[in-house]
């Protein structure tokens, strides 16, 4: 799919789930606890007609974008590709205690700690160059750090408020072994996706980082790379409106901008 060369505006944040191939997160009701055999993600997310997102779509989702869940069926990709891995990791939390002990175990070793990794010093707020520069990944880091810095002042200029807290990159190529090349995470006091959010997350994959590539010598970014920088910011936003503890059961239209 080709992502549109416009400028970050509240439009251009709502498009890119079509620009960038992102799902839709609310769906009928239902659930189960495996993918329905033979199906794809597109007939997984083809049911999509309310606000709930049923245990097998997200189970379905999250396997597809992230990686291979104990007991499920990794859904066939179908047209559909999930490069936002924020809305299937949103989906799992809603469904966090209807998981096996070994679906949890799993989802934990894809993602490790993300409160531990957004202490790490990787940040617009607590970022220094050499730190950042030290990576051997072929990311310029500081370049992305400088790049978010600019999006979020863009989009809070058409929101009309800032962010309001702090956001902090990590570039995670171990972080999934699916489609997503990006996710936002709010970060609670002590836990991720619990409680008011104090930083959010930024996380680049090994599939995004060949995106985050993208920013030349003049520091001239791809579309693609502020596309996706702009639509994970864009949940950075909705994680700081209204209660936090209904992030993970927020309607499409709010959380993705359909």
């Amino acid at each position: 799919m080709r992502v549109p060369r416009t400028s970050v505006s509240m439009c251009r944040v709502s498009l890119l789930v079509i620009a960038i191939g992102l799902a839709v997160a609310a769906c009928s009701s239902g659930s189960g606890s495996e993918a329905v055999s033979g199906s794809t993600l597109d007939d997984l997310l083809g049911e999509i007609e309310g606000d709930y997102v049923p245990l097998d779509v997200a189970l379905g989702a999250y396997a597809v974008a992230i990686g291979p869940l104990p007991g499920v069926e990794t859904p066939a990709q179908g047209e559909v590709v999930l490069r936002s891995g924020t809305g299937p990791s949103r989906w799992i939390r809603a469904h966090w205690d209807e998981l096996t002990p070994e679906q949890r175990a799993a989802i934990e070793g894809y993602e490790g700690d993300p409160v531990e990794a957004a202490g790490a010093g990787w940040g617009p707020i607590v970022a220094t160059a050499p730190a950042l520069m030290a990576a051997d990944d072929g990311v310029d880091e500081l370049a992305m750090v400088n790049l978010i810095d600019a999006i979020e002042s863009r989009i809070a200029a058409k929101v009309g408020r800032p962010l309001g807290i702090p956001v902090e990159l990590r570039i995670a190529p171990d972080l999934v072994d699916g489609t997503a090349v990006a996710r936002a995470t709010p970060i609670g006091s002590g836990s991720s996706w619990i409680g008011v959010p104090t930083k959010c997350l930024y996380e680049v994959t090994k599939a995004g980082i060949p995106v985050s590539q993208q920013i030349d010598a003049n520091g001239v970014a791809s579309a693609a790379l502020e596309a996706t920088i702009a639509h994970e910011l864009w949940h950075c936003y909705t994680f700081t409106v209204g209660d936090p503890s209904r992030i993970p059961f927020r309607s499409a239209w709010v959380e993705e901008g359909v």
